[in-house]
């Protein structure tokens, strides 16, 4: 139907995404050890393609489902449309908000660990210069 193929594409569309996220969950885990190297890497752009493939076209398609011709569906067939469509934008709305305050938790660690290694690395020593006793 041609009010659904927007919906099919978006999602074999959303599948790309799960290259990232199985290569950041073995550069996590420590599977592949050559991998770990670029974990920081391959979490970015994981986030930035789950944002682009899955959450921004998001208003477009519930505008589509909201404005869509479903005359030639019964109303059986228009009530599943109606109430299941939504589900994978629900669910990746969730998933987004977890994987973005993962990195705000993570990037947060990481600053307070900065500033942990800065405030140990203060001299706690008088460093004057020497007096000398001539």
């Amino acid at each position: 139907s041609d009010v659904l193929a927007p919906f099919i594409t978006y999602c074999l569309a959303t599948e790309v995404t799960n290259i990232g996220q199985n290569l950041f969950m073995l550069a996590n885990r420590g599977k592949v050890p050559f991998l770990q190297v670029v974990e920081l890497p391959i979490g970015i752009v994981w986030m930035i393609a789950f944002f682009v493939v899955r959450i921004l076209p998001s208003p477009y398609l519930f505008y589509h489902l909201v404005n869509g011709n479903y005359d030639a569906y019964t109303a059986y067939q228009f009530w599943c449309v109606f109430f299941l469509t939504p589900l994978p934008f629900i669910l990746n709305s969730y998933w987004f908000y977890l994987l973005f305050t993962g990195v705000i938790k993570f990037l947060t660690k990481k600053l307070v660990h900065l500033t942990v290694l800065l405030e140990q690395d203060t001299v706690s020593e008088d460093v004057s210069y020497p007096k000398f006793n001539c």
